[in-house]
């Protein structure tokens, strides 16, 4: 892994122990986004946090508990170190996002190069992944573009049948990313009213209200039907 990926992550990590950054990138990250070595588990560390919210407090302390393995500390602490600010946490999020769905692309399309394939599928592969590499492009785009090129070209059904998956994929990740966005308007809007309610219930209400809706997309279990009425609040 390179280290620009390598940074990424350790200061998406550090910002979620001392800034309580988690909420604001729960819809966009999961563990799968992270990676792993033979020095460090990125994933370990992620899935310990993803565990601990929203019911306990995510630091340094909690997680090192959580992981109930030696030599995370000074690691841990390494990550804390790298952070100067949590401002920009969610755009750094969607970075990340987009590398490991290139990675995920790459993967699928690399792993069929052995199997039984057309030239002209080998060489539609390889433009796709020379795509993929060049840094200057969209991922969310090359996507689409992939599965209409390899539907062009006659690519075999079973490649077709797992890019067709991954594009679902993507399209319900963008879905609840767009939620997640009207969630926290919704969130900000509960607690600024939870603090001008005319009687104390109702403020306690609305503020109780608020915490339970931010939980609403962290374990991933909302169905789309939730995702669609969400996405159609106006805000």
């Amino acid at each position: 892994m390179d280290n620009f990926r390598l940074n990424l992550e350790q200061t998406i990590i550090g910002a979620c122990l001392l800034e309580n950054g988690y909420s604001r990138v729960a819809g966009v990250l999961t563990s799968r986004n992270f990676t792993q070595s033979e020095y460090y588990n990125h994933r370990t560390i992620f899935e310990a946090i993803e565990r601990l919210y929203p019911m306990w407090p995510i630091d340094l302390i909690t997680v090192l508990h959580e992981i109930n393995k030696n030599g995370y500390a000074s690691y841990l602490a390494g990550c804390t170190a790298k952070v100067c600010s949590s401002d920009n946490l969610r755009y750094h999020a969607f970075i990340l996002l987009q590398l490991s769905m290139r990675d995920v692309l790459i993967h699928a399309l690399d792993k069929v190069r052995s199997a039984h394939i057309s030239s002209t599928t080998h060489a539609a592969i390889q433009e796709i992944i020379d795509e993929c590499l060049d840094t200057g492009n969209d991922i969310l785009e090359i996507y689409p573009k992939a599965l209409s090129y390899l539907e062009t070209t006659g690519a075999e059904e079973f490649l077709l049948a797992d890019i067709r998956k991954l594009n679902e994929g993507i399209d319900r990740k963008i879905k609840v990313i767009k939620a997640q966005a009207h969630i926290d308007c919704l969130i900000n809007n509960l607690n600024q009213l939870s603090t001008e309610g005319p009687d104390t219930t109702t403020r306690l209400t609305l503020a109780r209200l608020a915490e339970l809706i931010k939980g609403i997309l962290v374990k991933g279990k909302v169905n789309l039907g939730t995702l669609e009425a969400l996405n159609k609040i106006e805000i």
